[in-house]
């Protein structure tokens, strides 16, 4: 895990080093930017938060954890990992009210594929082993 001093020291530097930019460079940037209604921002692959180099120098992405609280009594705790575009979770506990339906494991995959969000959603419930439950490609609406 990047410590938060890192990362707030990272942008901290950039926000001087954006002030300090000549203004003529920034407005025609900026004007680009309105009339093609693209900004493009890179950074290279090994630049914390979104990913870094391991000790064996290989990328290496952040772990997450994520909560999900459902309205039908079902709430889930997913460990997982961002690489990249592309983030995979898995349940790490599964609680459930009463009243709700069985339900005992999940996973979620996520990533950016050419400009669409692709997403799939696995659950194993109601006595049947993990299994697709749902997945979508959303693609940006002009």
């Amino acid at each position: 895990m990047i410590p938060a001093t890192r990362l707030l020291t990272a942008v901290a530097a950039a926000a001087a080093l954006s002030a300090a930019l000549p203004s003529a460079w920034a407005g025609a940037t900026l004007d680009r930017i309105h009339q093609t209604k693209v900004m493009k921002v890179a950074t290279a692959a090994n630049w914390p938060p979104q990913s870094f180099l391991g000790e064996d120098n290989q990328l290496r992405g952040f772990d997450i954890d994520v909560a999900i609280i459902h309205p039908d009594g079902v709430s889930e705790l997913y460990l997982g990992q961002v690489n990249g575009p592309r983030m995979d979770l898995a349940t790490d506990a599964v609680v459930r009210t009463a009243g709700a339906k069985e339900y005992s494991a999940a996973t979620r995959l996520y990533g950016l594929v050419e400009g669409h969000l692709l997403w799939a959603w696995d659950i194993a419930a109601l006595g049947q082993e993990l299994r697709t439950h749902a997945s979508a490609r959303l693609a940006k609406v002009d």
